[in-house]
Protein backbone atom coordinates (compact mmCIF):
# COMPACT_ATOMS: atom_id res chain seq x y z
CA UNK A 1 0.00 0.00 0.00
CA UNK A 2 1.13 3.55 -0.65
CA UNK A 3 2.05 6.09 1.99
CA UNK A 4 1.01 9.25 0.18
CA UNK A 5 0.37 10.67 -3.27
CA UNK A 6 2.53 11.19 -6.30
CA UNK A 7 2.29 14.59 -7.96
CA UNK A 8 3.71 18.07 -8.07
CA UNK A 9 3.18 18.98 -4.41
CA UNK A 10 6.28 18.91 -2.16
CA UNK A 11 6.69 15.76 -0.08
CA UNK A 12 5.73 16.06 3.60
CA UNK A 13 7.31 13.81 6.23
CA UNK A 14 5.12 13.53 9.35
CA UNK A 15 6.95 12.40 12.48
CA UNK A 16 4.58 10.76 14.95
CA UNK A 17 1.25 8.93 14.64
CA UNK A 18 -0.57 10.50 17.55
CA UNK A 19 -3.72 12.58 17.19
CA UNK A 20 -1.90 15.53 15.58
CA UNK A 21 0.05 13.40 13.11
CA UNK A 22 -2.89 11.23 12.08
CA UNK A 23 -5.22 14.22 11.74
CA UNK A 24 -2.69 16.01 9.55
CA UNK A 25 -2.30 12.86 7.44
CA UNK A 26 -6.08 12.67 6.92
CA UNK A 27 -6.21 16.31 5.89
CA UNK A 28 -3.27 16.02 3.50
CA UNK A 29 -4.85 12.92 1.97
CA UNK A 30 -8.07 14.84 1.36
CA UNK A 31 -6.10 17.60 -0.38
CA UNK A 32 -4.04 15.12 -2.46
CA UNK A 33 -0.76 16.39 -0.95
CA UNK A 34 2.02 13.75 -0.92
CA UNK A 35 3.25 12.62 2.48
CA UNK A 36 4.59 9.77 4.57
CA UNK A 37 3.89 9.29 8.26
CA UNK A 38 6.42 7.61 10.58
CA UNK A 39 5.90 6.26 14.09
CA UNK A 40 8.62 5.02 16.45
CA UNK A 41 6.36 2.42 18.06
CA UNK A 42 4.87 -0.74 16.61
CA UNK A 43 1.20 -0.72 15.59
CA UNK A 44 0.39 -3.19 18.37
CA UNK A 45 1.62 -0.78 21.05
CA UNK A 46 -1.13 1.79 20.50
CA UNK A 47 -2.84 1.02 23.78
CA UNK A 48 -3.37 4.38 25.47
CA UNK A 49 -6.90 4.03 26.76
CA UNK A 50 -7.06 7.35 28.58
CA UNK A 51 -9.90 9.76 27.91
CA UNK A 52 -9.36 13.10 26.22
CA UNK A 53 -11.86 15.85 26.91
CA UNK A 54 -12.72 17.96 23.89
CA UNK A 55 -15.17 20.69 22.97
CA UNK A 56 -18.03 20.35 20.51
CA UNK A 57 -16.37 22.23 17.59
CA UNK A 58 -13.57 19.65 17.67
CA UNK A 59 -16.08 16.79 17.70
CA UNK A 60 -17.71 18.32 14.62
CA UNK A 61 -14.33 18.65 12.92
CA UNK A 62 -13.33 15.04 13.65
CA UNK A 63 -16.68 13.69 12.49
CA UNK A 64 -16.41 15.61 9.21
CA UNK A 65 -12.85 14.42 8.74
CA UNK A 66 -13.68 10.71 8.96
CA UNK A 67 -17.12 11.00 7.33
CA UNK A 68 -19.06 9.93 10.41
CA UNK A 69 -21.96 11.60 12.16
CA UNK A 70 -21.20 13.13 15.55
CA UNK A 71 -23.38 10.47 17.17
CA UNK A 72 -21.64 7.62 15.35
CA UNK A 73 -18.19 8.95 16.23
CA UNK A 74 -19.05 9.29 19.92
CA UNK A 75 -20.58 5.82 20.06
CA UNK A 76 -17.40 4.26 18.69
CA UNK A 77 -14.88 6.38 20.60
CA UNK A 78 -16.75 7.81 23.62
CA UNK A 79 -15.99 7.02 27.24
CA UNK A 80 -19.34 5.21 27.42
CA UNK A 81 -19.61 4.33 23.74
CA UNK A 82 -19.81 0.59 24.36
CA UNK A 83 -23.19 1.10 26.05
CA UNK A 84 -24.39 3.54 23.41
CA UNK A 85 -23.40 6.71 25.23
CA UNK A 86 -21.96 9.98 23.97
CA UNK A 87 -19.03 10.55 26.35
CA UNK A 88 -20.89 13.44 27.86
CA UNK A 89 -19.27 15.88 30.28
CA UNK A 90 -21.59 18.65 31.36
CA UNK A 91 -18.95 20.95 32.81
CA UNK A 92 -15.20 20.55 32.62
CA UNK A 93 -13.00 23.37 31.39
CA UNK A 94 -12.68 26.24 33.82
CA UNK A 95 -13.42 28.80 31.09
CA UNK A 96 -16.38 26.96 29.54
CA UNK A 97 -19.75 28.60 30.12
CA UNK A 98 -21.90 26.56 27.72
CA UNK A 99 -21.58 23.43 29.86
CA UNK A 100 -20.54 21.21 26.98
CA UNK A 101 -17.59 18.88 26.47
CA UNK A 102 -17.08 15.28 25.42
CA UNK A 103 -14.73 12.54 26.57
CA UNK A 104 -13.34 10.28 23.85
CA UNK A 105 -10.90 7.41 24.33
CA UNK A 106 -7.57 8.36 22.80
CA UNK A 107 -6.87 4.85 21.51
CA UNK A 108 -10.28 4.52 19.84
CA UNK A 109 -9.99 7.94 18.21
CA UNK A 110 -6.58 7.07 16.78
CA UNK A 111 -7.88 3.74 15.53
CA UNK A 112 -10.72 5.57 13.80
CA UNK A 113 -8.24 7.89 12.07
CA UNK A 114 -6.02 4.93 11.12
CA UNK A 115 -8.98 3.07 9.65
CA UNK A 116 -9.92 6.13 7.61
CA UNK A 117 -6.39 6.33 6.20
CA UNK A 118 -6.29 2.59 5.53
CA UNK A 119 -9.49 2.86 3.50
CA UNK A 120 -7.57 5.28 1.28
CA UNK A 121 -4.74 2.72 0.92
CA UNK A 122 -2.47 4.77 3.18
CA UNK A 123 -0.49 3.12 5.97
CA UNK A 124 1.74 4.41 8.76
CA UNK A 125 5.42 3.42 8.59
CA UNK A 126 5.64 1.75 12.00
CA UNK A 127 8.87 1.12 13.95
CA UNK A 128 10.52 4.17 12.38
CA UNK A 129 12.27 6.01 15.20
CA UNK A 130 13.91 9.18 13.87
CA UNK A 131 17.64 9.44 14.61
CA UNK A 132 18.63 12.44 12.50
CA UNK A 133 17.96 14.79 9.60
CA UNK A 134 20.39 16.16 7.05
CA UNK A 135 20.17 17.85 3.64
CA UNK A 136 19.84 15.43 0.73
CA UNK A 137 19.47 17.85 -2.20
CA UNK A 138 18.98 21.59 -2.51
CA UNK A 139 15.32 21.26 -1.57
CA UNK A 140 14.93 18.01 0.36
CA UNK A 141 16.05 16.48 3.63
CA UNK A 142 17.11 12.93 4.35
CA UNK A 143 15.40 11.37 7.34
CA UNK A 144 17.40 8.63 9.05
CA UNK A 145 15.68 6.03 11.25
CA UNK A 146 16.89 3.62 13.89
CA UNK A 147 15.95 0.63 11.74
CA UNK A 148 18.60 1.76 9.21
CA UNK A 149 15.99 2.95 6.70
CA UNK A 150 15.91 6.47 5.26
CA UNK A 151 13.49 8.64 3.33
CA UNK A 152 13.28 12.13 1.83
CA UNK A 153 11.00 15.11 2.51
CA UNK A 154 11.05 18.79 1.69
CA UNK A 155 8.87 19.65 4.68
CA UNK A 156 9.25 17.78 7.98
CA UNK A 157 6.37 18.11 10.43
CA UNK A 158 7.18 17.12 14.00
CA UNK A 159 4.11 15.87 15.89
CA UNK A 160 6.00 13.44 18.14
CA UNK A 161 5.11 14.93 21.49
CA UNK A 162 7.33 16.54 24.09
CA UNK A 163 10.47 14.83 22.85
CA UNK A 164 10.20 16.76 19.51
CA UNK A 165 12.92 14.68 17.76
CA UNK A 166 12.71 16.50 14.42
CA UNK A 167 12.37 20.09 15.51
CA UNK A 168 15.04 19.85 18.19
CA UNK A 169 17.44 17.95 15.89
CA UNK A 170 20.75 19.80 15.69
CA UNK A 171 19.48 22.81 17.63
CA UNK A 172 21.61 24.51 20.25
CA UNK A 173 19.82 24.83 23.59
CA UNK A 174 16.32 23.83 22.42
CA UNK A 175 13.53 25.00 24.75
CA UNK A 176 13.00 22.61 27.62
CA UNK A 177 9.69 21.50 29.04
CA UNK A 178 8.86 22.97 32.44
CA UNK A 179 7.54 20.91 35.33
CA UNK A 180 4.71 22.83 37.00
CA UNK A 181 4.48 22.94 40.82
CA UNK A 182 1.78 20.36 41.53
CA UNK A 183 1.94 16.97 43.21
CA UNK A 184 -0.32 14.84 40.99
CA UNK A 185 -1.30 11.19 41.38
CA UNK A 186 -3.43 9.26 38.94
CA UNK A 187 -5.04 5.91 39.65
CA UNK A 188 -7.46 3.49 38.02
CA UNK A 189 -9.63 0.62 39.21
CA UNK A 190 -12.13 -1.64 37.45
CA UNK A 191 -15.44 -2.54 39.04
CA UNK A 192 -18.39 -4.62 37.89
CA UNK A 193 -21.17 -2.67 36.22
CA UNK A 194 -23.66 -4.02 38.75
CA UNK A 195 -21.52 -2.87 41.70
CA UNK A 196 -21.09 0.55 40.12
CA UNK A 197 -24.84 1.01 39.68
CA UNK A 198 -25.61 -0.09 43.22
CA UNK A 199 -22.87 1.75 45.08
CA UNK A 200 -21.23 4.50 43.02
CA UNK A 201 -23.51 5.77 40.26
CA UNK A 202 -25.25 8.09 42.73
CA UNK A 203 -22.06 10.18 42.97
CA UNK A 204 -22.18 11.08 39.26
CA UNK A 205 -24.60 13.61 37.74
CA UNK A 206 -27.20 11.97 35.45
CA UNK A 207 -25.80 11.08 32.01
CA UNK A 208 -22.37 12.39 32.93
CA UNK A 209 -19.05 10.55 32.93
CA UNK A 210 -17.04 12.87 35.11
CA UNK A 211 -17.16 14.29 38.62
CA UNK A 212 -14.69 16.61 40.30
CA UNK A 213 -14.23 18.27 43.65
CA UNK A 214 -12.63 21.70 43.24
CA UNK A 215 -11.27 23.21 46.48
CA UNK A 216 -12.01 26.77 47.47
CA UNK A 217 -8.52 27.19 48.92
CA UNK A 218 -5.07 25.63 48.79
CA UNK A 219 -5.75 23.91 52.10
CA UNK A 220 -7.72 21.21 50.28
CA UNK A 221 -6.65 18.98 47.37
CA UNK A 222 -8.35 18.56 44.01
CA UNK A 223 -10.01 15.22 43.22
CA UNK A 224 -11.65 14.11 39.99
CA UNK A 225 -13.08 10.73 38.98
CA UNK A 226 -14.06 9.68 35.47
CA UNK A 227 -15.85 6.52 34.44
CA UNK A 228 -14.84 4.56 31.36
CA UNK A 229 -17.01 1.68 30.14
CA UNK A 230 -14.78 -1.20 29.09
CA UNK A 231 -15.57 -3.38 26.05
CA UNK A 232 -16.77 -6.92 26.69
CA UNK A 233 -19.84 -8.44 28.24
CA UNK A 234 -23.41 -7.18 28.13
CA UNK A 235 -24.67 -3.84 29.36
CA UNK A 236 -25.35 -5.55 32.70
CA UNK A 237 -22.10 -7.42 33.30
CA UNK A 238 -19.34 -5.40 31.61
CA UNK A 239 -16.76 -3.60 33.72
CA UNK A 240 -16.35 0.09 34.39
CA UNK A 241 -12.94 1.63 34.97
CA UNK A 242 -12.90 4.48 37.44
CA UNK A 243 -9.94 6.79 36.90
CA UNK A 244 -9.12 9.28 39.59
CA UNK A 245 -6.75 12.22 39.78
CA UNK A 246 -5.55 13.66 43.09
CA UNK A 247 -3.63 16.93 42.89
CA UNK A 248 -2.42 19.78 45.06
CA UNK A 249 0.37 22.37 45.24
CA UNK A 250 3.60 21.38 47.05
CA UNK A 251 3.59 21.69 50.82
CA UNK A 252 7.04 22.92 51.71
CA UNK A 253 10.52 21.72 50.86
CA UNK A 254 10.12 18.40 52.69
CA UNK A 255 6.97 17.38 50.82
CA UNK A 256 7.41 13.67 50.01
CA UNK A 257 4.66 13.73 47.38
CA UNK A 258 6.22 16.56 45.33
CA UNK A 259 8.90 14.85 43.21
CA UNK A 260 9.86 17.21 40.36
CA UNK A 261 13.21 15.48 39.78
CA UNK A 262 12.03 11.89 39.70
CA UNK A 263 13.15 9.85 36.69
CA UNK A 264 10.51 8.78 34.14
CA UNK A 265 10.82 5.14 35.23
CA UNK A 266 10.04 6.15 38.82
CA UNK A 267 6.46 7.24 38.03
CA UNK A 268 5.17 3.93 39.44
CA UNK A 269 7.19 4.27 42.66
CA UNK A 270 4.54 5.70 44.97
CA UNK A 271 5.80 7.02 48.32
CA UNK A 272 4.20 5.53 51.42
CA UNK A 273 3.30 9.03 52.57
CA UNK A 274 0.86 9.28 49.67
CA UNK A 275 -1.44 6.53 50.97
CA UNK A 276 -1.61 8.04 54.44
CA UNK A 277 -2.34 11.52 53.11
CA UNK A 278 -4.82 10.42 50.47
CA UNK A 279 -6.95 8.35 52.83
CA UNK A 280 -6.90 11.15 55.40
CA UNK A 281 -8.04 13.71 52.81
CA UNK A 282 -10.82 11.41 51.57
CA UNK A 283 -12.01 10.94 55.15
CA UNK A 284 -12.05 14.70 55.74
CA UNK A 285 -13.04 16.23 52.41
CA UNK A 286 -14.53 13.51 50.18
CA UNK A 287 -16.54 11.26 52.55
CA UNK A 288 -18.84 10.11 49.73
CA UNK A 289 -15.87 8.17 48.31
CA UNK A 290 -14.74 6.71 51.63
CA UNK A 291 -16.26 3.28 51.00
CA UNK A 292 -14.72 3.09 47.52
CA UNK A 293 -11.14 3.84 48.57
CA UNK A 294 -11.71 2.13 51.94
CA UNK A 295 -8.15 1.27 53.00
CA UNK A 296 -4.47 1.32 52.13
CA UNK A 297 -4.76 -2.26 50.89
CA UNK A 298 -7.62 -1.37 48.55
CA UNK A 299 -5.79 1.70 47.29
CA UNK A 300 -2.59 -0.26 46.66
CA UNK A 301 -4.59 -2.52 44.37
CA UNK A 302 -5.13 0.41 42.01
CA UNK A 303 -2.75 1.19 39.18
CA UNK A 304 -1.22 4.45 40.43
CA UNK A 305 1.18 6.81 38.68
CA UNK A 306 2.90 9.97 39.88
CA UNK A 307 2.25 12.44 37.05
CA UNK A 308 4.22 15.54 36.15
CA UNK A 309 2.24 18.47 34.75
CA UNK A 310 4.46 19.98 32.07
CA UNK A 311 4.49 22.95 29.75
CA UNK A 312 6.50 23.29 26.55
CA UNK A 313 6.17 26.42 24.43
CA UNK A 314 9.13 27.89 22.52
CA UNK A 315 8.99 31.58 21.72
CA UNK A 316 7.63 32.68 18.35
CA UNK A 317 11.04 34.09 17.42
CA UNK A 318 12.71 30.76 18.14
CA UNK A 319 10.21 28.90 15.99
CA UNK A 320 10.52 31.29 13.07
CA UNK A 321 14.31 31.34 13.22
CA UNK A 322 14.60 27.55 13.21
CA UNK A 323 11.94 26.60 10.66
CA UNK A 324 14.18 26.96 7.64
CA UNK A 325 17.06 24.53 7.50
CA UNK A 326 19.58 23.91 4.75
CA UNK A 327 17.38 22.83 1.84
CA UNK A 328 14.24 21.96 3.82
CA UNK A 329 11.80 23.18 6.47
CA UNK A 330 10.74 21.82 9.86
CA UNK A 331 7.47 22.79 11.51
CA UNK A 332 6.25 21.53 14.88
CA UNK A 333 2.59 21.11 15.83
CA UNK A 334 0.74 19.39 18.67
CA UNK A 335 2.61 18.57 21.87
CA UNK A 336 5.94 18.90 20.03
CA UNK A 337 5.50 22.66 20.19
CA UNK A 338 2.84 23.40 22.81
CA UNK A 339 3.04 20.62 25.38
CA UNK A 340 0.19 21.59 27.70
CA UNK A 341 -0.37 20.10 31.18
CA UNK A 342 -2.38 16.89 30.98
CA UNK A 343 -4.90 18.15 33.54
CA UNK A 344 -7.34 20.89 32.55
CA UNK A 345 -6.04 21.76 29.08
CA UNK A 346 -7.34 21.38 25.54
CA UNK A 347 -4.32 19.61 24.05
CA UNK A 348 -6.35 17.42 21.68
CA UNK A 349 -8.48 20.36 20.53
CA UNK A 350 -5.41 22.48 19.83
CA UNK A 351 -3.62 19.65 18.01
CA UNK A 352 -6.64 19.05 15.74
CA UNK A 353 -6.78 22.74 14.88
CA UNK A 354 -3.02 22.78 14.22
CA UNK A 355 -3.43 20.04 11.61
CA UNK A 356 -6.28 21.88 9.89
CA UNK A 357 -4.42 25.18 9.68
CA UNK A 358 -1.12 23.59 8.58
CA UNK A 359 -2.79 21.52 5.85
CA UNK A 360 -4.38 24.69 4.48
CA UNK A 361 -1.04 26.51 4.62
CA UNK A 362 0.70 23.71 2.70
CA UNK A 363 -2.06 23.64 0.12
CA UNK A 364 -1.95 27.40 -0.38
CA UNK A 365 1.86 27.70 -0.31
CA UNK A 366 1.72 29.89 2.81
CA UNK A 367 4.36 28.19 4.95
CA UNK A 368 6.65 31.21 4.93
CA UNK A 369 4.91 32.79 7.92
CA UNK A 370 3.03 29.80 9.27
CA UNK A 371 3.47 30.63 12.94
CA UNK A 372 2.15 34.16 12.42
CA UNK A 373 -0.57 33.32 9.90
CA UNK A 374 -4.13 32.61 11.05
CA UNK A 375 -3.08 33.66 14.55
CA UNK A 376 -1.42 30.27 15.04
CA UNK A 377 1.07 31.38 17.66
CA UNK A 378 -1.40 33.72 19.36
CA UNK A 379 -3.71 30.72 19.82
CA UNK A 380 -0.92 28.58 21.30
CA UNK A 381 0.17 31.28 23.71
CA UNK A 382 -3.38 31.98 24.89
CA UNK A 383 -4.03 28.26 25.38
CA UNK A 384 -0.88 28.01 27.51
CA UNK A 385 -1.98 30.99 29.61
CA UNK A 386 -5.48 29.58 30.03
CA UNK A 387 -4.10 26.18 31.04
CA UNK A 388 -1.90 27.77 33.68
CA UNK A 389 -4.70 29.96 35.03
CA UNK A 390 -7.08 27.00 34.91
CA UNK A 391 -4.73 24.96 37.08
CA UNK A 392 -4.55 27.83 39.56
CA UNK A 393 -8.34 28.00 39.77
CA UNK A 394 -8.54 24.23 40.02
CA UNK A 395 -6.35 24.29 43.14
CA UNK A 396 -7.98 27.23 44.92
CA UNK A 397 -5.17 29.61 43.96
CA UNK A 398 -5.31 33.20 42.73
CA UNK A 399 -4.61 33.84 39.06
CA UNK A 400 -1.04 34.61 38.05
CA UNK A 401 -0.12 38.19 37.19
CA UNK A 402 1.45 38.95 33.82
CA UNK A 403 4.86 39.08 35.48
CA UNK A 404 4.29 35.69 37.10
CA UNK A 405 3.07 34.23 33.81
CA UNK A 406 6.17 35.56 32.08
CA UNK A 407 8.39 33.93 34.71
CA UNK A 408 6.54 30.61 34.39
CA UNK A 409 6.47 30.45 30.59
CA UNK A 410 9.91 32.04 30.21
CA UNK A 411 8.86 34.99 28.05
CA UNK A 412 5.84 37.12 27.20
CA UNK A 413 4.05 37.23 23.85
CA UNK A 414 1.77 40.21 23.21
CA UNK A 415 -1.70 39.42 21.82
CA UNK A 416 -4.86 41.48 21.65
CA UNK A 417 -6.24 39.29 24.43
CA UNK A 418 -9.24 38.28 22.33
CA UNK A 419 -10.17 34.72 21.41
CA UNK A 420 -12.97 35.73 19.04
CA UNK A 421 -10.83 35.41 15.92
CA UNK A 422 -8.85 32.34 16.99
Amino acid sequence: MSTGFAGSQPKVGIIGAGIAGLTLACRLQAKQIPFSIYEARDADTISHGYAVTITRPTIVSFSNLVSKSEEALCKTTGADGVVGGQGQVKKYFCDTDDGGATQLIDRELRQTLLKHLSMQNIEVKWKHSLTGIKPRTTDTAELAFENQESDAASLVVDTAGLRAPAFDDGMNNPPKQKTLPYAVYYGSRRVKSKDFREKLAKHFPPNDNFVEQVPESTEKPYLSIQKIHMPGGTADDHKIELRWTYSRPPRGETDKLWRPNRAPNEAKDIPNEFYEEFLSEVEQHFPQWKDFFASREALKGDRILNWHLRLRLPSKDYLEQNTKRQGYQVIAIGDAVHGLPIVKSKGTCVAEKDAEVLADAIMNNQLENFYASSNVYNRWFLEAVEALQGLRKLHGQQELSQTELKDTIGFWHDTDGSRSNL
